[in-house]
Order: C-alpha cells, then sequence, then structure tokens
C-alpha cells in the first residue's frame, strides 16, 4: 500500500510519540547544573549557530525533539561526558517538528534524529552524526579536544 510522504512522516510522528509515552521517557534527562548545556530553541524558531558556539570548547549542537526516544540515548551521554569533561558545551534544539523554521533552516536534507553537529574548540565543524552512533559521537568529542588545545 502507498501512502503519501507527508502522510508517512505524520505517522512516524504519533508511533514515536505514542512509544515513548508507553516507556514513560517524555521526562528530560537531568544534567548537572556545573555542566555546559544551554537551549538555544525550545520552539523550532530559528537560530544562528555561529553565536551558540563556546571559544574553547568542544561545542556540541544537538537538533532534539521530544518524540524522539533515540534523543533521550544522546542526552545520557552527553550528560556523563559533560561530567566528565568541563571543556565540552551543549546546545541543545528543539526542532518540534519537520515544518518548523529551525527544522526547514538545518534539515532540509535529514530524515531521522538524532542529528548532531560536532564543533571544535576554534569552531571549525569536524563532524555530523545522524542517527543514534554514541560512538562516532565521543570519537568526534575526542577529536575537538585534541583540536587547538592552544586556544583555550
Amino acid at each position: 500500500m502507498k501512502t503519501a510522504p507527508g502522510l508517512r512522516a505524520r505517522l512516524a510522528v504519533l508511533a514515536s510519540l505514542l512509544f515513548v509515552s508507553a516507556l514513560g521517557a517524555s521526562e528530560d534527562v537531568p544534567f548537572a547544573p556545573e555542566a555546559d548545556v544551554a537551549w538555544i530553541s525550545r520552539g523550532g524558531e530559528a537560530v544562528t549557530l555561529e553565536e551558540q558556539l563556546v571559544p574553547g570548547k568542544v561545542t556540541v549542537v544537538d537538533f532534539w525533539a521530544e518524540w524522539c526516544l533515540p534523543c533521550r540515548e544522546v542526552d545520557r551521554e552527553m550528560a556523563a561526558i559533560l561530567e566528565a569533561s568541563d571543556d565540552v558545551a551543549l546546545r541543545k534544539i528543539d526542532v518540534v517538528d519537520w515544518q518548523t523554521p529551525v527544522a526547514e533552516q538545518y534539515l532540509e536534507r535529514v530524515s531521522a534524529l538524532p542529528y548532531l553537529l560536532v564543533f571544535d574548540k576554534t569552531g571549525q565543524r569536524i563532524a555530523v552524526v545522524e542517527g543514534l552512533d554514541l560512538k562516532r559521537l565521543r570519537r568526534a568529542i575526542s577529536k575537538g579536544q585534541r583540536t587547538g588545545r592552544g586556544s583555550n
């Protein structure tokens, strides 16, 4: 049976919401108070990423959604990374859905979340992590920590 792409996307979101609700995973993962975490968009509004990069720190930009269960796994991983490393910053963007301004701005060719951009300490993008690939995320952060060591 063929379905329209828009209908298929809506059904996928609905299924994800039901799955997340069934697991009770709709709560935010708590980050330590001293962790460098900031929400730069909670309503899907457009953002300028360059303004959010933290000089001297590896900055991870996390395109996130409440209905995205794998995004919770990324949150747990990032909480552990941030607890162990004071040279990493996390900037979170709630895309809300695929039709919001921020989704149209940055996610036009992205088919699924999680979607993360990793910038080194000098502000150069060094990795894109698509999907739930925690090993790749850790490798990218480690690479960013090695890059521009003298730029603190």
